[in-house]
């Protein structure tokens, strides 16, 4: 089915999860796969592989989370809160980050 589509669409949207991975014509996606070092024969290869990344990702995003949740549950109470602001900040420029 990938193959009807990279021959009939002019713009092409990849998801996963939710996160828009990437928006443009076909030849934008080929030449976006090539920069990133992605096998770029086929569509469906393109997809494949930018669904992996993306799902690796987000399994270490993930794992980064788990680790900083467990680290502030070792803090004790009164100076948990002294640090929240902190790491507010830290999450939205995370964030930030991942927009640009």
């Amino acid at each position: 089915m990938l193959s009807e589509i990279e021959l009939l669409a002019d713009d092409i949207g990849i998801l996963n999860h939710g996160r828009l991975l990437f928006e443009g014509s076909p030849e934008d996606l080929k030449f976006t796969a090539h920069e990133a070092g992605f096998e770029n024969d086929n569509l469906e290869e393109i997809f494949l592989s930018m669904i992996d990344e993306d799902n690796t990702n987000r399994k270490a995003e993930v794992k980064i989370m788990r680790n900083l949740t467990i680290e502030l549950k070792n803090v004790n109470a009164p100076e948990y809160w002294r640090f929240l602001p902190i790491i507010g900040l830290f999450g939205a420029l995370y964030a930030f980050c991942k927009f640009l």
